[in-house]
């Protein structure tokens, strides 16, 4: 099954993509955990770039999909490590108990149960290459 098949409010990326987008190599920004619900805001980078994006995505020379996913009824809620850029692959996907996410990369393993995962935002902005920057001792 396909993650845009088990979330809600899809429509928009649907346009932009398609034939389902991976969640191979997601690069994450944020993880904004909340009480209330208790939800869990995930944001994240797409590797991939619609083939027709919006005109506007095109005038503005936009070059970078950003998704935020609004997940609702938290539970099992687990994570270890953090890095600077974190990258990996995100799995949503049907269990017993929800929809079970995962989120995994080298530095990077979160995972939880929500019981329904809404597509919050689906945004675009021009990405430019991060130059390492050597630090005098």
């Amino acid at each position: 099954m396909a993650w845009l098949d088990a979330v809600d409010g899809n429509e928009f990326i649907r346009k932009l993509f398609p034939a389902d987008t991976p969640l191979n190599q997601i690069e994450l920004h944020d993880v904004v955990l909340q009480r209330d619900g208790p939800t869990c805001v995930l944001r994240f980078d797409l590797a991939d770039f619609p083939d027709s994006p919006p005109r506007h995505w095109q005038a503005q020379r936009f070059n970078t999909v950003q998704v935020a996913l609004y997940c609702v009824g938290v539970k099992h809620f687990a994570a270890v490590g953090w890095a600077l850029c974190p990258r990996g692959k995100l799995s949503i996907g049907h269990t017993h108990q929800g929809l079970g996410v995962v989120a995994a990369g080298e530095r990077l393993h979160l995972r939880f149960v929500a019981d329904s995962v809404l597509i919050e935002s689906v945004s675009a902005y021009q990405k430019t290459a991060v130059m390492p920057v050597a630090l005098d001792p």
